[in-house]
């Protein structure tokens, strides 16, 4: 049996939580490239940028973001199919996979995903990263400057024609090496907690909804924040003079120029935006899917 509904689903949920969590996304990746608190990165951004400099990045993501959230969600369902004879129907393989099948499946889950949004992701961050920064890479000079990009497809168009398709996938190591573990945290956390720790806490179907998302984004995330430091460093690089080289002389550039405390930044904010952002995730998901499995 093949569970196409989960598809849906994943792009429905991809768009809402994309909506939620775009702003501060832009504020981590600032702190990251440019090693700012965050009360500095929000107050410079709202200061030069205003309201839409925390939106900047975002016209790839709204149209992208949904597929690769159902490619995710969609290979995660029907890989329970293949690890578990347990798993042939579509409610109790959600509700009832075994620790290490729902684990296993997020993983191979994230593989493609990965593969399909890595470009974007890279897009996004050089224009998230694209910002009033002074000379020394540090956020907050009170010097106007033009922006290197006008727009998404600007940014787009230029690094293909400089660097060709290879150059899109700039950081897709670090990605694949952040996403692929998380993403079996991500979806055993949520399922353990949804259908198991909170099932006897006389909480409503979406209060369920809501802690479970929140809790597996937080939890998964939070243990991928220092490659995403690094893999944030390496796709805001200057390809014209390059820093970084590589996940491990990057990291180790990194901590002797910055010290460990880099390996940390951003991580209050990605936590801030993880549960509402998967909350948001996994309560649409859930709601498309438990309606698909009253009416089918």
């Amino acid at each position: 049996m093949f569970f196409w509904i989960d598809f849906l689903a994943g792009w429905m949920g991809g768009i809402t939580s994309l909506i939620v969590g775009h702003p501060l996304e832009t504020v981590k990746v600032r702190q990251q490239a440019y090693n700012t608190s965050l009360l500095k990165t929000v107050l410079h951004t709202f200061k030069y940028e205003g309201i839409f400099g925390f939106y900047k990045g975002m016209l790839f993501p709204i149209f992208t973001y949904g597929p690769s959230n159902s490619i995710f969600f969609g290979v995660y369902a029907n890989a329970l199919i293949l690890l578990g004879p347990s798993n042939q129907d579509h409610a109790n393989s959600i509700s009832s996979g075994t620790a290490l099948d729902i684990y296993i499946a997020g993983c191979i889950a994230s593989i493609p995903q990965t593969l399909f949004y890595s470009p974007i992701e890279y897009i996004k961050i050089i224009m998230q990263a694209d910002t009033l920064v002074s000379d020394d890479r540090k956020l907050g000079r009170e010097t106007k400057l033009t922006p290197a990009y006008r727009n998404t497809l600007e940014a787009f168009k230029y690094v293909y024609k400089t660097r060709g398709l290879l150059g899109l996938y700039t950081g897709l190591w670090p990605t694949m090496i952040r996403e692929v573990p998380t993403g079996g945290i991500y979806t055993l956390v949520h399922q353990k907690l949804r259908y198991h720790s909170l099932e006897e806490a006389g909480l409503t179907e979406v209060s369920k909804e809501i802690i479970a998302g929140g809790m597996a984004g937080i939890l998964s995330i939070a243990v991928a924040v220092p490659m995403d430091v690094v893999k944030t460093r390496i796709q805001t690089d200057d390809p014209l003079d390059k820093r970084y080289f590589g996940i491990i002389q990057t990291a180790l550039k990194l901590y002797k120029e910055e010290g460990s405390a880099i390996f940390f930044k951003g991580m209050v904010v990605t936590c801030l935006r993880a549960f509402p952002v998967h909350a948001a995730m996994f309560t649409t998901y859930e709601f498309v899917t438990g309606l698909y499995d009253k009416i089918k």
